[in-house]
C-alpha cells in the first residue's frame, strides 16, 4: 500500500527531474547550435565581402594596368623610333661620309601628336585621382566620402 505509493511518488519525482534536466540540456544544446550557426553565417558573410573587395581591387588594378599600357604606347614607340633614327643616322654617316645630309632621314614624332597630348592630360588626371582605401571588408573610402 503506502510503501508502493511512496515508491511510485519517488519514481515520479526522479523521472520528472530527469525530464526537466533533459529539457534544460536540449535548450542549452539548441542555444549553442544557434550561436555556432550565427558565427558561421557571420564568417561566411565576411568572406563573401572580402572576396568581393579583392575581386573589385584586382579588376581595378588590371584595368589601370591596361590603361597605363595603352597610354604608354606612344612613348614606347617614340623610344624605338629614336633608336631607329640614331641607327639610320649612323649608317647614313658611315655610308656617305662628308656628303651626308641628315635632313634626308625622316624622324618620327609620336609624342608630339595632339592625340598623345590629350592622353598626357588624361594620364596626369588618372595619376592624381584617389583610389579607395580599405578600412573594413565592407567599408571603403573614396576621397572624403565613405561608402
Amino acid at each position: 500500500g503506502s510503501a508502493a505509493i511512496k515508491k511510485a511518488g519517488s519514481d515520479l519525482t526522479l523521472e520528472n527531474t530527469r525530464y526537466n534536466n533533459l529539457i534544460e540540456e536540449y535548450k542549452e544544446q539548441l542555444f549553442a547550435n544557434l550561436e555556432a550557426e550565427n558565427e558561421k553565417h557571420t564568417d561566411s558573410m565576411d568572406l563573401i565581402k572580402l572576396k568581393a573587395w579583392i575581386d573589385s581591387h584586382m579588376r581595378d588594378v588590371t584595368s589601370n594596368a591596361r590603361f597605363e599600357a595603352t597610354s604608354n604606347k606612344p612613348y614606347i614607340a617614340q623610344m624605338q623610333a629614336d633608336r631607329d633614327y640614331e641607327k639610320e643616322k649612323a649608317l647614313h654617316l658611315l655610308e656617305n661620309g662628308s656628303d651626308s645630309d641628315l635632313e634626308l632621314i625622316p624622324r618620327k614624332h609620336f609624342t608630339t601628336n595632339p592625340v598623345v597630348r590629350m592622353w598626357n592630360s588624361v594620364r596626369d588626371f588618372s595619376a592624381n585621382k584617389q583610389f579607395p582605401q580599405v578600412t573594413d571588408f565592407a567599408v571603403t573610402t573614396w576621397g572624403n566620402q565613405t561608402i
